[in-house]
């Protein structure tokens, strides 16, 4: 057998290959049907193991197999195959001499060439115990190791060497501070990947592995249960003498449900592409609504209001996955990581352990006041205390219904310009600012299906607070673009300004013109607030016309006297304009990567500029007014020269502006060299 060539396939082989393909397509129905992707996995995983193992039989000596064991690692280790997923394989040699057999290195070789002739892409590696024992030095090669499966059982009389052996990495890997340290690396790998990915889970185009909220997530936190706590988060079953360390069955079924519905989308994916892909685009977005809508019963083409309605209801429930997912890794991550060190007491029922505020005593306390110390303590909430919250916000009432001083308590963390970011989301994903203002619930993963709104609108909403804060905060001289800060320091009420920035697109996802829906809203949202009339009013204006400034800059001619007047005209105030215009910046600086670039700000500094100097320069005349003043010019210029053309000097004195007619009396009107050509 040494002497065949690897391209030499067997009949046998072949019909092996052949078989497998034809059950791999027989799963594309299923997949276009949107099977569970774990159930698509499962399935999977029969057939390749069958499959792998008829070709490792017809390629390996019968002499060597029983010193040799395959195992799947990767996503194929952990039961997580999609279609055109890689197949990763670790060819686990029982000593050290068959590292130096040459007949083996030849029938791997052809167990290699045979399987790739189906086009799937499978990877080896293949290692001696002394090279596993070397390799688990290495964080990836130790992390590829947790996910090993065996692709069948050893015989009775055999034993895998412990270099492969999955209690022998758990230990080496829990080091001396029971895996503290490992699943640390995994939360700073989480980090690093969600500032690669884009800083949000709210993306256009989400990646359903990598981004967050994604597959990744998910593999974290298994791992990270594996190491820290002897513990198979989809099961949710210890191993002997293992202990949950706080993950629940809630948990787990959320971690099944969202595993599923990340696979079943991966494997779509796949198919649409016909190879392995994991970015969600426009392309794939538009392709999947169009086959949903075929299965509720539609005729295609379908008209693209139809295939946008589809798409944001699928991206909709994409991303409250994807929040539900990132939270949960985030939290147990956190949890998981945390050393233990003496607790600081902080108040009656909290105290600060390992950078997290957590609660003392089992006894009811206030949502904000644990919120308002853990932002000025800058520290994380524990997740016991974040699941504590949540549950006492579901039991509020919504809107009016809820006490006063819950809506003042909310308002005075909004309006606040020091209040953190984490804060922000918190109040979001707690659920304590859709239950005291359920006007703001419609937003909650809403997205726009176009390339211009990059996030959905209830985290461009926070995006765009935040974003006020910073206006407020910032020292103008080391802004990008300075004339704004000043802007920002000189209003006077920022507490409206900074509730206009959250609330400027509250009439958003409920059809219409958003920016009067809107402003009907907060109307009826600012006496929950304790919002004074006066304020009331503000607020109102700047909803309304939070597109104003933009839309002018960018769309019409703002050397137009007659476009800076309307303008100068509707706002009155050079308060109201310094807050219009700080919250368009923060608005156009939130939408979107480059919307506010130096060509967009430098229009609307000019346009801004020059509605501040009218404003300044005093209400505009009337008609009648300007229409007198332009028959008296023209009278005393044909008292003076009455051989001139009227109709064309009444021509002239009408292209003049206004400005130069109220500043310039009439006697001296008639003394303008211009009058000199008529």
């Amino acid at each position: 057998m040494e002497n065949a060539s690897p391209l030499a396939i067997p009949d046998s082989v072949e019909q092996a290959n052949q078989a497998f393909l034809r059950d791999r397509e027989a799963l594309s129905a299923a997949i276009r049907a949107g099977e569970d992707g774990l159930a698509v996995a499962a399935a999977l995983e029969e057939l390749t193991d069958a499959w792998l193992l008829t070709l490792w039989a017809a390629a390996v000596p019968a002499a060597l197999r029983p010193r040799i064991s395959l195992h799947a690692i990767g996503g194929y280790g952990r039961g997580e195959l999609a279609i055109h997923s890689d197949l990763d394989v670790l060819v686990a040699l029982h000593d050290e001499a068959l590292a130096e057999e040459p007949e083996l290195e030849a029938a791997v070789e052809r167990w290699m060439v045979w399987a790739r002739q189906t086009r799937l892409r499978l990877s080896h590696v293949a290692r001696t115990p002394a090279q596993a024992l070397e390799n688990r030095a290495d964080f990836a090669s130790a992390v590829a190791l947790l996910d090993r499966r065996p692709l069948q059982p050893l015989p009775a009389d055999q034993e895998l060497p412990a270099a492969f052996d999955l209690p022998e990495l758990l230990a080496y890997l829990r080091q001396d501070d029971q895996g503290r340290s490992f699943v640390a690396r995994l939360l700073e790998g989480h980090r690093h990947r969600v500032a690669r990915q884009g800083e949000t889970v709210f993306l256009l185009e989400p990646d359903v592995k990598h981004g967050e909220g994604g597959l990744r997530d998910l593999n974290d936190l298994a791992w990270a249960a594996r190491v820290r706590a002897d513990l198979d988060v989809r099961r949710l079953r210890p191993e002997p003498g293992g202990q949950t360390f706080g993950f629940q069955e809630d948990h787990a079924r959320l971690y099944r449900r969202s595993l599923g519905a990340l696979l079943s989308l991966r494997n779509r994916l796949h198919l649409l592409r016909g190879r392995k892909h994991d970015r969600y685009t426009f392309r794939e977005q538009q392709q999947i609504a169009a086959v949903e809508l075929e299965l509720l019963g539609g005729e295609p083409p379908f008209e693209p209001a139809q295939l946008h309605a589809e798409i944001e209801l699928q991206m909709a429930a994409y991303y409250r996955q994807a929040r539900a997912v990132d939270q949960l890794a985030e939290r147990f991550l956190r949890r998981w990581t945390a050393p233990d060190s003496p607790p600081r007491r902080l108040a009656l029922t909290f105290e600060a352990r390992a950078g997290r505020l957590c609660r003392t005593r089992d006894v009811p306390i206030d949502p904000f006041a644990a919120l308002r110390l853990a932002d000025d303590e800058d520290l994380l909430l524990d997740p016991d205390l974040e699941a504590y919250i949540e549950e006492e916000v579901a039991a509020w009432p919504p809107g009016d219904d809820n006490p006063p001083e819950r809506a003042l308590a909310l308002r005075a963390l909004l309006v606040d310009p020091d209040l953190s970011w984490r804060t922000s989301r918190r109040l979001l994903e707690l659920g304590i600012l859709t239950r005291i203002v359920p006007e703001f619930a419609p937003l909650l993963c809403h997205v726009q299906h176009d390339l211009y709104h990059v996030y959905t609108t209830d985290i461009h909403s926070l995006k765009c607070l935040e974003a006020g804060r910073d206006l407020l905060r910032a020292d103008p001289e080391e802004l990008r673009w300075p004339y704004f800060g000043h802007q920002a320091r000189a209003i006077e009420d920022t507490e409206v300004f900074l509730l206009a920035c959250l609330f400027h697109d509250i009439g958003k996802n409920r059809g219409g013109d958003h920016s009067a829906r809107g402003a009907d809203l907060v109307v009826d949202l600012g006496p929950r607030l304790g919002l004074t009339e006066a304020q009331i009013s503000r607020l109102r204006f700047l909803v309304l016309h939070h597109l104003d400034l933009s839309l002018t800059s960018r769309r019409r001619d703002i050397s137009d006297p007659a476009v800076i007047d309307e303008l100068a005209d509707r706002v009155g105030t050079l308060e109201c304009l310094n807050q219009l215009s700080a919250l368009t910046y923060c608005d156009m600086s939130t939408v979107g990567p480059d919307v506010m670039n130096d060509w967009n700000a430098s229009l609307l500094i000019e346009l801004t500029a020059q509605i501040g100097r009218r404003i300044q320069a005093g209400p505009l005349i009337s008609e009648a007014a300007e229409q007198l003043l332009r028959d008296e010019a023209l009278e005393s210029v044909l008292r003076w020269r009455p051989a001139i053309d009227g109709e064309a000097l009444r021509a002239f004195l009408d292209e003049l502006p206004t400005e130069h007619l109220q500043d310039t009396p009439t006697p001296e009107i008639t003394a303008l060299e211009w009058v000199r050509q008529f």
